[in-house]
């Protein structure tokens, strides 16, 4: 007993020694653009874009909806093409929904989860609100399974760049990336003065993340059931 005891504390005390550090660039100094190419080196693809999201809406979409490219990435475009499908009968009477999933590539279940949404709900939904669906925000970071883009920039905080800055906050507004200028130009030029809601992450049967779409609202929990 005395013995299992033991290894129980060596096992804790292990898990609780903080974990060594990165090998690129030094803690508390931000990476050089040396460091941050050495980053992306690194990088490797370890799944497709183009057969895991780009072949599914490439097929025919659901009745009602049409397919509209909204930009690329300018390190591969034809590798990158920028994709989002939207209720063809778009109607200034009706309230806006945007879904979008992969903002950091490496959250597989919001692409899915997205790509789901559209070919077995959006259609049943599409005569009460206007609904846009961009699956894979970005598709290098699903690709190498990355949080970051190729410049190493977390995308998720760049879609407010004008937002406010408040002291003390984990996180803050920063510039714009080329995934994020591609959407939020192309919502833009939808002219909805007010959407509904934003869709964060969809995975069938776990909570999701809702909200306005404006930077810092609270966000609401959600189930969606087939």
């Amino acid at each position: 007993a005395a013995a299992l005891a033991l290894e129980y504390l060596l096992r804790r005390r292990r898990r609780a020694r903080p974990p060594p550090p990165y090998h690129i660039g030094r803690l508390g100094v931000p990476w050089s653009s040396a460091e941050r190419r050495q980053w992306v080196g690194e990088r490797t693809v370890k799944r497709s874009y183009h057969d895991e999201v780009l072949t599914s809406l490439q097929a025919p979409l659901p009745e009602g909806f049409v397919l509209e490219k909204y930009g690329s990435l300018s390190q591969d475009p034809e590798r990158y093409p920028l994709y989002a499908a939207r209720t063809r009968q778009w109607s200034a009477t009706k309230p806006s929904v945007l879904i979008t999933g992969g903002v950091h590539g490496y959250e597989t279940s919001g692409v899915q989860g997205a790509l789901l949404f559209l070919r077995s709900f959006a259609q049943a939904y599409s005569s009460t609100f206007n609904i846009v669906v961009a699956p894979c925000v970005s598709p290098w970071g699903y690709e190498t399974i990355q949080r970051w883009t190729i410049d190493a920039v977390d995308p998720n905080r760049s879609f407010a760049p004008d937002g406010p800055h408040v002291e003390g906050r984990p996180f803050n507004p920063e510039a714009a990336t080329e995934e994020s200028s591609a959407l939020i130009s192309y919502l833009k030029g939808l002219d909805v003065p007010q959407w509904l809601m934003h869709l964060v992450r969809c995975r069938l049967s776990i909570p999701t993340h809702l909200g306005p779409l404006s930077f810092g609202s609270p966000l609401l929990s959600l189930r969606l059931t087939p």
